[in-house]
């Protein structure tokens, strides 16, 4: 999620299928987004989140920092990991594409980047 998204987030917006609801986001496209497997019930105790997107950015990179993190890493860089390991694991980009809710498939082809070793992996072994 957008890091705005994630400050308009309502515990209204968790729905029973592991998802959670994005609505109006930066297009005014709807989507639903899968909740992370490590998502614990007391978390919802934190929703809605009580700061501004300023705020949970420096906070992110005050806890990126404090565990040795790259420091070039971002609050976005969490949305392009996920878009890739997604890429990564097979997953359409088209279907990428919905869950990232980008209106244009190029927006998505940009969140990815593909691994040249792989590409010479996927050749040999279709060939």
């Amino acid at each position: 999620m957008r890091v705005s998204e994630v400050i308009k987030c309502s515990k209204e917006d968790f729905k029973s299928n592991n998802s959670i609801l994005v609505e109006d986001s930066k297009y005014g496209v709807d989507r639903a987004v899968p909740i992370p497997k490590g998502w614990k019930q007391d978390f919802f105790k934190h929703i809605p989140l009580k700061t501004t997107i300023r705020t949970l950015q420096r906070k992110y990179r005050f806890y990126n920092d404090a565990i040795g993190l790259n420091p070039k890493y971002t609050f976005h860089s969490l949305r392009h990991g996920f878009a890739t390991r997604l890429v990564e694991s097979g997953v359409p980009i088209n279907q990428v594409q919905i869950l990232l809710g980008h209106t244009d498939i190029s927006t998505t082809g940009i969140y990815t980047k593909a691994n040249p070793m792989d590409a010479l992996k996927n050749y040999e072994d279709l060939f």
